[in-house]
């Protein structure tokens, strides 16, 4: 695995991993949008076209039916490394002057929730932005709970608004370890695997 310096990356890649989960036998599933792959990763056409997904160094072949494309947990988590930029930026982007505000595991749940639905630019519509950069966390945290995205496909969808309340947990101060997001981590998990559509990561 490779050595992140920064820590609030490192704290990104835990909550991530916690919350995504990794399939049985690595093995590639159905999200709402097609397939998905590792921690979340959503297989895009690019990948399909060129045959594989590029994991840091590795080549991941696609299967004839991509749901039986499998990927081992140090490749899972070389993805996920390879994938982490993009998000970081699309974490820190809509925030502007508001990212330098936040500590290292605010900044890791914001990378969390960009995994997950693609930006922060939501939460930053929903006031988020000038709710930081007035000091007011808790109601920065209320946001993340109450206006951040608990949908699937139209639906609200369970797993996604358990993920939101360990976001909001976390933002407001909640430690990163410890029986109460481990067991919010769990759930969430049980529940994306139940929807026969899966939640995933939607932007992935």
């Amino acid at each position: 695995t490779c050595a992140l310096p920064i820590s609030f990356e490192k704290m990104a890649v835990d909550l991530i991993k916690k919350e995504e989960g990794l399939p049985k036998n690595g093995k590639a599933y159905k999200d709402a949008n097609g397939v998905s792959i590792g921690y979340g990763h959503f297989i895009k056409q690019h990948e399909y076209s060129q045959g594989f997904i590029q994991a840091g160094d590795e080549k991941i072949p696609i299967a004839p039916n991509p749901l039986d494309t499998q990927i081992t947990k140090e490749q899972a988590e070389k993805l996920l490394m390879t994938d982490l930029p993009k998000y970081t930026a699309a974490a820190q982007g809509p925030l502007g002057e508001a990212w330098d505000k936040l500590n290292d595991q605010q900044k890791a749940t914001m990378i969390s929730y960009a995994y997950n639905t693609g930006s922060t630019q939501s939460l930053v519509k929903a006031g988020i932005k000038d709710a930081i950069m007035g000091g007011n966390m808790d109601l920065a945290s209320k946001i993340i709970s109450e206006k951040g995205i608990k949908t699937s496909q139209g639906q609200l969808h369970s797993g996604l608004e358990k993920r939101r309340g360990v976001e909001a947990e976390l933002f407001a101060g909640t430690p990163t370890t410890g029986d109460t997001v481990n067991k919010s981590s769990q759930q969430i998990q049980v529940a994306q695997r139940k929807e026969s559509s899966g939640s995933g990561s939607t932007n992935n």
